[in-house]
């Protein structure tokens, strides 16, 4: 099942809350972990919504709780803290802040990778693409793979997450060439 970035987002009860803004995964078991939804119940803002309340089905992201509930999960929030390690690019630690209580939950560093639309993909041998989303396992929410935007095709290769080497916060590193990416459009 492909999952694409940009996927709008139901409640249980059949109301639309939003759209898909990032995936996060567990890197140790290869697993969803979050979404980050952009919504519009309430206020504008995005929240971090547990994969177990989700169920991914290709352009939508069902959720098996209401749209009231919706507005009870913690915001989701980029804090820069401490002194940037250059002037070009501050440090950024990930952040929820429940809405009952103010509760901080700080997302685990360096166990997780967020994915985003338009994220660029590169090969060992150069850019290929872009990230449009991920393959989800239906029953186990592993990430089979990605899903690329191939520039010089104009279509989508699906690549197993084995070939990634790197999910980085900017850039995804394929350890294959450009040529094997676009024998998958």
């Amino acid at each position: 099942m492909d999952l694409y970035i940009g996927a709008f987002v139901e409640s249980e009860d059949g109301q639309d809350v939003g759209t898909v803004e990032r995936i996060i995964l567990d890197l140790a078991s290869n697993e969803v972990t979050y979404y980050v939804v952009h919504t519009e119940v309430g206020r504008q803002r995005d929240v971090l919504v547990p994969a177990e309340v989700a169920d991914a089905r290709e352009h939508i992201l069902s959720l098996s709780i209401p749209s009231e509930e919706v507005e009870k999960l913690p915001d989701y929030l980029e804090v820069k803290y401490g002194l940037p390690p250059s002037p070009v690019r501050p440090t950024v630690r990930k952040l929820a802040i429940g809405r009952e209580g103010g509760a901080v939950q700080w997302l685990p560093e360096g166990q997780t990778a967020e994915l985003t639309g338009g994220q660029p993909v590169d090969c060992v041998d150069g850019e290929v693409g872009t990230l449009e989303g991920v393959q989800v396992d239906d029953v186990t929410a592993e990430v089979l793979g990605l899903v690329i935007g191939v520039t010089r095709r104009r279509k989508s290769a699906r690549v197993p997450t084995a070939w990634a080497s790197r999910l980085g916060p900017t850039r995804i590193q394929l350890q294959c060439n450009i040529q094997e990416v676009e024998s998958l459009t």
